[in-house]
């Protein structure tokens, strides 16, 4: 973790998602006794508990950490996720706002924020462009 510290603003999420990779493979377990059946085999538990894509990212952080330790020469095997597939991840896509939810955002914003509303509204700008709402999985087009 001290790498992740150093090396990423991420490493609380890292911590986090190292969490069950710990708990599953034992925290003194060596990175040579992992294979790729053991990860499989992480895979299906997680899988009860979690979503395909949390567990992607909980199998992306193991192959960075395999990754690194081959760099530093502190292993020598290859990299045993490059057998392993990841679970597949659908994209939702964009959302459009229905009327009602245009009519109650309208409703609630202040004077300003309903000038921005409508010109994206308007003009069809994706929320992206609006640092507010940045990160927001939906746009400005009217339904």
């Amino acid at each position: 973790m001290e790498y992740a510290k150093t090396n990423k603003r991420s490493w609380l999420r890292d911590e986090q998602l190292l969490r069950p990779l710990k708990e599953f493979f034992r925290a003194e377990r060596q990175l040579a006794d992992i294979t790729a059946p053991d990860i499989e085999g992480y895979k299906l538990w997680r899988r009860r508990q979690v979503s395909g894509a949390t567990v992607n990212r909980e199998l992306a952080l193991l192959k960075h950490m395999f990754n690194l330790a081959i760099d530093w020469d502190l292993y020598m095997g290859s990299n045993p996720l490059r057998k392993v597939k990841y679970f597949q991840e659908i994209s939702t896509g964009f959302r459009v706002l229905k009327p009602d939810e245009e009519t109650r955002l309208l409703r609630n914003a202040t004077p300003a924020i309903q000038d921005i509303v409508l010109y994206a509204l308007n003009t069809g700008s994706e929320s992206e462009k609006f640092s507010p709402f940045s990160g927001s999985t939906w746009t400005w087009t009217r339904a």
